[in-house]
């Protein structure tokens, strides 16, 4: 909800920081429970330093793949 709330925003030229600075916390923290969480809880159980490391990562290369998509629609 929060990446669709950001795209609305940016397509009718608004601040989307609002909304695209949280979803890109969320999504790192939904990464990371996956990673990190035990299989009992529905997780990969991977190693702390990886899981923080990836959920990072990915939420760091979401962000990026949302600025490049909000660079193309405004075009």
């Amino acid at each position: 909800m929060l990446w669709t709330a950001a795209m609305y925003l940016a397509k009718e030229k608004k601040p989307h920081w609002l909304m695209s600075l949280p979803a890109t916390f969320m999504t790192g923290v939904c990464i990371t429970y996956l990673l990190v969480a035990s299989f009992k809880n529905g997780g990969l159980a991977f190693d702390q330093t990886v899981g923080y490391s990836a959920g990072l990562i990915i939420s760091m290369a979401v962000f990026a793949f949302f600025l490049w998509k909000k660079k193309l629609v405004l075009k």
